[in-house]
């Protein structure tokens, strides 16, 4: 399980935890805070990273993408507290990280960066402020806390709430199809409540209670840190433990040196499956760049993102029969592009593309804007798939608005590529996007896969940010339509439009 929240970050004084999926797509009006949830994503992928805890840093790598620069630019105008924090939970690893910056400083002062092993039982405290690191047993829990779960629950008896009324106000007799409509989404509702129930009910209670802290020195790296507070703890409970021997009265001091002691195979064990989960947490964004129409694509031209997805695939020097370069043959006929590609290169300097199509070679330059999108994005795609298969780390891939200059039957098909590239080579997806047609296909994959009949897991999920009310997740039914409304200006605006014409 993978989830996002934060407090006091750009226009959100507070972003409730919110879960997302394998393929999760992000749709609203401008403004609503879709790209404030990618940012937040790429700072969080940006910090784990460095295997720092001295500092946040907003002018790295993820400068560019994140395009925040200062700690001023990334705290919200409504904050009343001169903090921000973000909470992110990633697999059964629940991390929080509080911060606080000078005005026009690029970098954060970190307060507390906290992990919480919810699976195991243990929670790793690094407050570099205090030079302090403290490591704790926490009642073990399921994948999801038991905040989650009721705030889980309290979500779907109002949504619960309102279904029972609209079924209320039905008729059986005079409209059957339109009751047996609401009453599914009220058996809906009433599962999923059920299901959440039992879980709550099975969690395990956990470890023995125990708690112990020492000085750290910041500047080292996270694994450093945890070294040496293991040796030192270990340390300490062997000479309290002779001290004992000799007579000398137990304390509690001991008896969490002992807790510690007992279970230290178990929390190396889980800071060194922290450390693998992190390392694999790779993000990829592509952002929204239109592409230019250029007989040659310079190698320099580092602002036309055409030209250097073109360069990054000519340089992996994959040749016909790579799966890799069978996928951009693929989907490029899907696409309607052409039946094949070639590429040259000029004088270490530019590329040529030309598209073989009903037996003539095309300047890719010379072809439509779509057809110029749409390989854009298969270019990228091929160039991620052959580097995660070398690799072996599956990254989350960010793509704003895949849909520039498709026509509607091809953003559909953007729904079917996203899900093979997740189905087959284990890339997940976060997607911005404004295409009611790409929406739409999702549900009719979520009906013909039966992805909401158990024991299926839905890879598919939708977000809607709502301007007033904030995000929230749609959530299908096994039928494909969705238990909650999108707000105005998405689906409605069509059957607006259509009414006004008539």
């Amino acid at each position: 399980m993978n989830k996002i929240g934060f407090q006091n970050f750009r226009r959100f004084v507070e972003f409730k935890p919110l879960e997302y999926r394998d393929i999760t797509f992000l749709v609203g009006r401008n403004n609503a805070g879709k790209s404030t949830m990618v940012k937040a994503l790429l700072l969080i992928s940006d910090f784990l990273n460095s295997k720092s805890i001295k500092s946040f840093s907003f002018g790295n790598n993820v400068l560019e993408d994140a395009n925040i620069v200062t700690y001023d630019r990334a705290k919200s105008f409504y904050a009343k507290d001169d903090f921000i924090l973000f909470d992110y939970q990633i697999d059964n690893f629940l991390i929080h990280i509080k911060i606080s910056g000078l005005k026009d400083a690029t970098k954060a002062d970190i307060h507390l960066f906290s992990i919480k092993d919810l699976e195991e039982g243990f929670e790793l405290k690094f407050e570099p402020k205090n030079s302090q690191l403290t490591i704790l047993a926490i009642p073990k829990t399921s994948s999801e806390s038991d905040t989650d779960l009721n705030d889980t629950i309290q979500t779907l008896k109002e949504q619960l709430k309102k279904a029972k009324k609209d079924l209320k106000g039905l008729d059986e007799s005079k409209d059957p199809t339109d009751y047996i409509t609401k009453r599914s989404i009220v058996d809906d509702i009433e599962k999923k409540v059920k299901n959440i129930r039992l879980i709550k009910k099975s969690q395990e209670s956990g470890n023995s209670i125990f708690s112990v802290s020492s000085r750290i020195e910041v500047n080292n790296s996270i694994q450093k840190i945890f070294e040496d507070f293991t040796t030192e703890m270990l340390a300490n409970h062997t000479n309290k433990f002779n001290e004992i021997q000799s007579g000398k009265k137990q304390t509690k001091e001991f008896e969490n040196l002992k807790g510690f002691k007992d279970e230290a195979f178990n929390i190396e064990k889980s800071f060194k499956n922290f450390i693998s989960t992190i390392e694999s947490f790779k993000l990829i964004y592509l952002g929204a760049n239109p592409a230019k129409q250029s007989a040659l694509f310079s190698i320099r031209d580092k602002n036309n993102a055409l030209a250097q997805s073109i360069h990054d695939f000519y340089q992996l020097r994959l040749t016909k029969g790579e799966f890799a370069y069978e996928f951009i043959e693929k989907w490029m006929k899907i696409f309607e592009v052409g039946e094949s590609f070639n590429i040259k290169i000029y004088a270490g300097e530019s590329y040529e593309v030309k598209i073989k199509t009903n037996g003539h070679d095309i300047h890719l330059a010379d072809m439509g804007m779509g057809s110029i999108q749409a390989m854009l994005l298969i270019f990228r795609l091929a160039s991620i798939i052959h580097k995660t298969n070398e690799n072996g780390i599956k990254p989350t891939v960010i793509i704003e608005e895949p849909e520039l200059n498709l026509h509607p039957k091809l953003q559909s098909l953007l729904t079917h590529l996203f899900l093979e590239v997740r189905e087959k080579y284990k890339i997940k997806f976060i997607i911005e996007t404004h295409s009611e047609y790409v929406i739409r296909k999702t549900q009719l994959f979520v009906k013909e896969n039966e992805y909401e009949v158990g024991p299926n897991e839905n890879p598919l999920c939708v977000v809607y940010f709502d301007n007033i009310k904030g995000p929230y997740n749609m959530n299908y039914r096994e039928d494909g339509k969705f238990i909650n409304d999108f707000g105005e200006g998405f689906y409605d605006e069509s059957a607006i439009l259509t009414l006004n014409l008539l």
